[in-house]
Order: structure tokens, then C-alpha cells, then sequence
């Protein structure tokens, strides 16, 4: 494994990055406890969440649990859709539980290594398929993690300009990492990390981030179990 630095380069870059404020057009509860973290299902139609104590749900656009699963999990805060798998992250236990997406059934587990606090660990991951790398990220302090397609880490970014992160996506050749702390979004260059643009959103403890199939920015607020709508952010001001 190597570990890469780009904390000089990214300070700068964050520094001269205009905050753009955006507010939500639209919002539904969802029927999950403690959701951390949303992914759009490949239907194109549905979402995936995963909560803590476990729980792995699939909602429809109303918010509305289709399926759901309670599983020896402890603390879930990411989940990701590859094919026909989830890839849901669990930061207690330092391992990525990798179910069946149509049954929800666990198949398996890999674990993972981090350095960082008990509830202060994994919070995202996400899949970059040009490249066939996993990217997961931590709580506090804020690491990038690089994987292969089997989950074994080759690379890892220990010092970032981030405070905090709650979740990270992959869209449309940019990495998307999510703050709660800071009720932030920011653009990031996959290939060296840098700080392209960033949004300021008005929701509370925003704990989940995804894109819909009508490139809708989606955020899940943890507090209010809720999923916030966003215009696409090419239309931002």
C-alpha cells in the first residue's frame, strides 16, 4: 500500500473555490431508523439505504421501505450498488458486507483497516468504474482510501483540507463527498483529488448523498430521516 499526499496542492485549491448555496426542491421521510447513507438502485428507479443497528432497506420515490433486512451489522454508514451486489460499509467493524441486491441475503464480508476513533471511521464508499477502484472515506480526520476490485487497498490520502465527511459518491467523472459538520458538497478530481467547486446546503445533518436518473442531486438527512431533492447542480447558481 503507498500513501499519497496532496494536502499543499488541495489547501490552495479549497481556498479559492467559490461556495455556492443551493436549497432543496422537494423532500420525503423515509421509512428506515437512523438512515446513514443512500445510493440509487440500478433500476434507475428505487433507492438503497443503509441505517445503523444493521439495517439495509430498499425505498421507492415516495420514501416508502419495499424490502428490508436487520443484519448482524453494527453500524452501517455507506452502501453502494455494483451489479447485482450492495457494498455496505460498517464502521464499528471496519468491513465492507456485500449482499445480494434483489434478496438482501449477506454474502459475504471483507474487512478493512483504519486507524481513526470508534464512531470517528468509515463513512462512504463508492465505486469508480473507469478506473475498477473502490473509494471509501473516513470520519475524522478525513482519509481517502483507494481499492481494487477484490477490496484490497493500495493506496490511502491520510491529510486532506476536509473536516469532517459523512459520505462520498461517484457521478459523471467526479468524486462527490458529502460534510455533515459543515453542510457541504465538493466536487473532487478522482485522479488527484482536487477541489473542483463546492455547495453549501441547508440540511440538518446530512448524512447521505446520491444522483438520480434525472441527475437530481439527492441528499439523506440522518435527524430528520428524510431524502432532500436537489436541481441538478450544472444548474446551480
Amino acid at each position: 500500500m503507498k500513501k499519497i499526499f496532496f494536502y499543499t496542492a488541495l489547501i490552495g485549491l479549497f481556498s479559492f473555490t467559490t461556495i455556492n448555496r443551493i436549497k432543496p426542491t422537494n423532500h420525503v421521510s423515509v421509512d428506515v431508523l437512523e438512515p446513514s447513507d443512500v445510493c440509487l438502485a440500478e433500476n434507475q428507479t428505487n433507492f438503497y439505504i443503509a441505517g445503523n443497528r444493521g439495517m439495509v432497506a430498499k425505498v421507492d420515490a415516495s420514501g416508502k421501505a419495499l424490502q428490508s433486512i436487520n443484519s448482524t451489522g453494527s453500524d452501517y454508514e455507506g452502501i453502494l450498488q455494483k451489479g447485482n451486489e450492495l457494498y455496505v460499509l460498517d464502521e464499528t467493524y471496519r468491513r465492507v458486507d456485500i449482499y445480494d441486491a434483489a434478496s438482501l441475503k449477506k454474502m459475504r464480508s471483507v474487512y478493512l483497516h483504519d486507524n481513526g476513533g470508534l464512531n470517528q471511521s468509515f463513512e462512504g464508499i463508492t465505486f469508480i468504474p473507469e478506473k475498477k477502484q473502490f473509494i471509501t472515506v473516513t470520519e475524522k480526520p478525513v482519509s481517502i482510501h483507494t481499492y481494487n476490485e477484490d477490496l484490497f487497498e493500495v493506496s490511502v490520502i491520510d491529510e486532506t483540507p476536509f473536516k469532517e465527511a459523512s459520505s462520498i459518491t461517484y457521478h459523471h467523472g467526479s468524486l462527490w463527498l458529502l460534510s455533515d459538520e459543515q453542510m457541504m458538497i465538493y466536487q473532487i478530481n478522482p485522479t488527484n483529488f482536487s477541489i473542483i467547486n463546492q455547495w453549501k446546503i441547508p440540511v440538518l445533518n446530512p448524512e447521505g448523498i446520491c444522483f438520480d436518473a434525472k441527475e437530481n442531486l439527492i441528499i439523506l438527512s440522518d435527524d430528520r430521516k428524510t431524502l432532500y431533492t436537489f436541481s441538478p447542480l450544472n444548474n446551480a447558481q
